[in-house]
């Protein structure tokens, strides 16, 4: 006969920096294949440490390995290198798009800007200044900018919101797979 135990317990992450929903199994200490993880806290250069720290663990115990020697700075860095990585990939997209829209009013303001040049040679010969006829080309091309911005803006937001809902509720589901013991589909 076997003697199963269940509980329910919250959602716990100790693995990531950044929470994510997990399938996880909680087994007894002495069923556990991997061994514990031991912290040294120094003040001197900690990879000069690590052979007198595993002589002193093998000592202690022969059979127990010493592997991975990190200090959690490394950890940190090789946890937040994919995150690092997409922000510098999206930022360079983001520079690329904006040298893209740059160009693309330039070039709407030059098509308007050669269209208009009997306006313009009209208006001088009137008694305008050419600071004011070039403030009113550049008001022209701050109202496109503003409008392609805002209207951007607001399409974004509402991307934003329709994905962050699909993602909530994907969490939800996640987190209710979570706590059975064996993995089945939501």
């Amino acid at each position: 006969m076997r003697a199963e135990s269940w509980a329910s317990v919250p959602d716990v992450d100790d693995e990531r920096i950044d929470p994510r929903p997990v399938r996880t199994v909680y087994a007894p200490f002495e069923q556990e294949l991997a061994g514990g993880r031991l912290f040294v806290h120094t003040r001197t250069d900690p990879y000069a440490l690590v052979p007198t720290i595993t002589r002193t663990v093998r000592e202690m115990a022969a059979d127990q390995p010493v592997e991975r020697a990190a200090t959690l700075e490394d950890v940190r860095a090789d946890v937040l290198a994919p995150d690092r990585l997409n922000a510098i990939v999206f930022g360079g997209f983001a520079g690329v798009a904006l040298a893209i829209s740059i160009v693309g009013v330039a070039g709407v303001l030059a098509f308007s800007v050669s269209g208009r040049t009997r306006e313009f040679g009209i208006r001088l010969a009137i008694g305008s200044q050419p600071r004011t006829i070039l403030t009113g080309v550049l008001a022209e091309g701050l109202l496109m900018s503003g409008t392609s911005a805002s209207s951007q803006a607001r399409l974004e937001a509402l991307r934003s919101r329709a994905s962050s809902a699909a993602t909530s509720r994907a969490c939800v589901c996640l987190a209710r797979c979570r706590l059975r013991w064996r993995p089945q589909s939501c």
